[in-house]
């Protein structure tokens, strides 16, 4: 038997009531049909089982013979304990939107367990555990997909996150363009296991630009999940067709995209406006005051002018509302500004409280200075993008920015200088080391010319 016959099978499994649930869910699922009368209808490959997980939710919580009965249903079981991080993955499993894989590898003493998918157009993700030796304080597993000739499929960008060993959790989560990515018929995932020991959180590697292999992962498996089509075909895109204004800047809205497990907008800029918008924030709000935070739970916020959002799919309101709450722009023509690493200066105009860094004293470092970000307090310092991806020589040759030093207060190094101590307090620095640099000047790429914090949000009716 294959898995999506076995995946079938627990279906047909499900829709047999347990016996504890008796009375329960037969009034339970009256009490359904009756609010939901005239909703949306998912595909046939739901069948019955969709009343079953549309309730399941609620009722271990407030129902002791349910939950009791819960634990006949393993899937449940297990889902019960995962819905609460994401509102678009809790509706989803609420409404029983999920594909069991079960499937497990192992390699040197660690073992992957990869138990449910959930997946729609917009994103994928993974759920399962990772049992390690007793000394792993913390994993992660970082997949990839590699594509049948030997490449990489396009369209998708794979997030992982440091996870305790033993907890069904989200292992990792894939953010899909619709426009680009092709679904096949079976996803042949690679996946490579980091652990940690010391009970600190797992970073991104970091390599060194003169030696730039990586360290081997601590184990590798694979795995073959085959893609339950019938899944992919949930999504619908609701018209807006209206344009809104930024700062001086034209943006068009032509819909919202809602699939069951996330949602997302486009904003096409009108190409007269000023400024390149950076960074959005903001959150969609309907009419019952329910708030769709910005963001989804493979981790993106953004994928060029895609904005993603938490997803109203099962709820299925009347109107909603983007409400907008800080801005950062880029100032067209204003990109780059080059420094004198003799003096320190810069030799262009700076974003608003920013400054040039320089420190020669152990190689050359350089970088820029900002102001910390709202919010922050003397035991959390919150910081975010000053500078580009990109760094050019005054002959015009680029290099790009492999790793970034970030360091809140004073960035020198040796004694501590009460005066320099106080100049750097509320700030933070970002700089990158020029190794080899033949020249006096460099040019560094800016991430943003302004920032604007909006303390009453801009509103606009999308629907």
């Amino acid at each position: 038997m294959d898995r999506m016959e076995e995946y079938r099978a627990l279906q047909r499994e499900l829709e047999q009531t347990p016996a504890a649930l008796e009375g329960t869910l037969q009034r339970a699922r009256a009490r359904q049909r009756r609010e939901r009368r005239g909703w949306r209808a998912f595909g046939a490959s739901f069948g019955g089982v969709a009343a079953v997980f549309a309730l399941f939710v609620v009722l271990v919580n407030v129902s002791g013979p349910f939950a009791a009965a819960c634990e006949s249903i393993p899937i449940l079981k297990d889902l019960a304990a995962a819905v609460s991080f994401s509102h678009s993955l809790s509706s989803a499993v609420d409404h029983g939107y999920v594909q069991t894989i079960g499937q497990s590898q192992s390699d040197n003493g660690v073992t992957v367990d990869l138990e449910y998918m959930m997946l729609d157009g917009g994103q994928i993700v993974f759920f399962g555990r990772v049992d390690a030796p007793e000394d792993v304080t913390s994993c992660m597993v970082v997949a990839d997909l590699p594509a049948d000739d030997g490449g990489k499929i396009q369209g998708c960008g794979l997030t992982s996150q440091s996870i305790k060993p033993g907890e069904l959790t989200t292992l990792f989560t894939i953010a899909v363009d619709p426009e680009v990515f092709v679904f096949p018929e079976v996803l042949h995932l690679a996946c490579k296991v980091e652990l940690r020991r010391d009970g600190g959180n797992l970073a991104p590697t970091h390599t060194n630009a003169d030696s730039p292999e990586e360290l081997p992962p601590d184990a590798e498996v694979s795995f073959d999940v085959p893609v339950d089509r019938a899944l992919l075909g949930q999504s619908r895109s609701v018209p807006v067709d209206r344009w809104i204004e930024l700062e001086g800047n034209r943006f068009y809205i032509s819909s919202l995209e809602l699939y069951p497990t996330s949602a997302r907008f486009t904003l096409e800029a009108d190409e007269s406006n000023p400024d390149t918008l950076q960074t959005l924030s903001y959150y969609v709000e309907d009419e019952h005051g329910n708030r769709y935070e910005s963001g989804s739970a493979s981790g993106v916020f953004a994928m060029g002018d895609t904005y993603w959002f938490e997803s109203p799919y099962f709820q299925e309101p009347e109107h909603l509302t983007l409400h907008i709450t800080g801005t950062v722009w880029m100032e067209k023509g204003r990109e780059r500004v080059s420094i004198d690493l003799e003096t320190g200066e810069a030799l262009g105009p700076l974003p608003v409280g920013v400054r040039p860094f320089v420190d020669t004293s152990a190689g050359t470092e350089v970088g820029l200075t900002a102001p910390l970000g709202a919010g922050s307090t003397e035991n959390h310092s919150i910081h975010y993008q000053v500078m580009g991806h990109h760094y050019y020589a005054p002959d015009g040759t680029e290099f790009e920015i492999n790793g970034i030093s970030t360091v809140s207060g004073n960035p020198h190094m040796g004694p501590v200088d009460e005066a320099q101590e106080a100049h750097y307090k509320g700030t933070f620095t970002q700089t990158i080391f020029l190794r080899n640099w033949e020249w006096d000047t460099v040019e560094l790429e800016l991430y943003y010319s302004r920032r604007a914090d909006y303390v009453q949000s801009l509103s606009f009716e999308l629907t």
